[in-house]
């Protein structure tokens, strides 16, 4: 009896085997426009981009952030950009198509969260401005924080109008898209839907400007799932973007050319990667919107207050050993949550290296003495910030 006994075990093991790869290797992970062929996630006809995260027309304007951050610009560029904490995604003008013409302007932010010293997207901000053909002006305004902590994925959206110059709170729907799967509201004449995808993206469609983006939380239960945001804009709507202050750049930038080089002529810093970085440190996050974290708006003030010649000599020393070291994040910010005590390390460093406040750099390096002592042994930068003579000026 035995014998039948492993026979049966050996074949219900196999079984089971089976069905987890067959599990694994179907298209359950497919992003939007896209279609499965032989247990492989691929983009339909005349789309372009990742599968698994989202495809895109390839006649439309398209730009996306993922993980670690990897920005895709609206040019086509792929850039790392490190250290992003809270940043300007995307400005676009489109024309709008519902009851009343006119145009539509959209702008979008997104804030991080810190998982082992690494940048993750769990929130977006949008203002969306409708202008109709008469020159009246409709603002609305959209939150949506995402998380998958233990595996288990949850979402809120809060959206709001401003109604005779002040902003008033319309509707917050949490989690019950993982039952209704999606979900339509009708702002202004203009219908915007939102779907929870079986791929864990939110996508919202803001149908009569043509724009589309999605939102996907890192989940450190599957860390081979692509996180990130994207937007993608139709180009019948006639999307247009326009310029800015210098360092006031969205991350995505633009489709007339404008590239990662012209932020390194701006700044005189010469490595593209670490342009892109600064600049998604300066160009700031949301100041008068559902709110930003102070110390961030402090960050943005002071590093606009910085010199480009000093930023530029951080650049190649200390500064980039504190953006570029996911371990230094996360012991510089003990147990505190979120990145607020990285941040204040950064303007400790700023204050000293831009301002001269001998105290600051003391602050610092005492930082670096109670939290850190491992990650200098590993880092020259580190130890040269530890090192330093706080009496001299940068």
């Amino acid at each position: 009896m035995s014998w039948i006994f492993l026979l049966l075990t050996a074949a219900s093991l196999a079984y089971v085997q089976a069905t987890w790869f067959s599990w694994i290797s179907t298209c359950n992970s497919c992003a939007a426009n896209t279609h499965c062929v032989n247990n492989k996630c691929l983009c339909l006809a005349g789309h372009l981009g990742n599968p698994y995260f989202h495809c895109y027309h390839n006649n439309n304007a398209y730009c996306s952030i993922t993980y670690d951050p990897v920005v895709r610009t609206f040019g086509g560029e792929r850039l790392s950009v490190n250290g992003l904490l809270s940043s300007y995604v995307a400005e676009v003008r489109t024309n709008r198509v519902a009851l009343w013409s006119g145009h539509c302007n959209l702008a979008l932010w997104a804030m991080t969260e810190r998982v082992k010293g690494k940048s993750y997207i769990n929130e977006v901000q949008l203002r969306l401005t409708q202008t109709d053909a008469l020159k009246n002006q409709h603002f609305y305004e959209l939150r949506i924080l995402t998380s998958a902590l233990n595996g288990k994925f949850s979402w809120s959206v809060e959206y709001r109008l401003q109604d005779r110059g002040s902003f008033v709170h319309l509707h917050t729907f949490k989690n019950e898209l993982l039952s209704i799967r999606f979900k339509i509201i009708l702002i202004n004449s203009c219908t915007i839907k939102f779907t929870l995808m079986d791929s864990h993206i939110l996508k919202v469609e803001i149908i009569c400007c043509g724009i589309l983006f999605g939102i996907r939380p890192f989940n450190p239960a599957e860390p081979k799932v692509i996180p990130g945001i994207f937007l993608e804009v139709t180009k019948t709507h006639q999307p247009t973007f326009d310029r800015w202050s210098n360092t006031q750049q969205p991350l995505c930038l633009d489709t007339d050319g404008y590239a990662a080089r012209n932020i390194s002529m701006e700044t005189g810093i010469t490595n593209q990667k670490k342009a892109m970085t600064l600049l998604g440190l300066m160009n700031g996050g949301p100041l008068d919107f559902f709110g930003a974290a102070k110390n961030l708006l402090q960050l943005t003030t002071s590093l606009k207050r910085c010199s480009f010649s000093i930023l530029n000599k951080l650049s190649v020393s200390i500064w980039w050993s504190i953006f570029n070291h996911p371990p230094l994040k996360s012991c510089v910010c003990g147990s505190r949550s979120g990145w607020d005590g990285y941040v204040d390390f950064l303007l400790l460093v700023l204050d000293w290296c831009c301002h001269g406040v001998s105290s600051s750099c003391r602050s610092a390096q005492n930082v670096l003495k109670e939290r850190c002592a491992g990650e200098m042994r590993h880092d020259s930068g580190i130890r040269r910030l530890f090192e330093a003579d706080c009496s001299k000026v940068w």
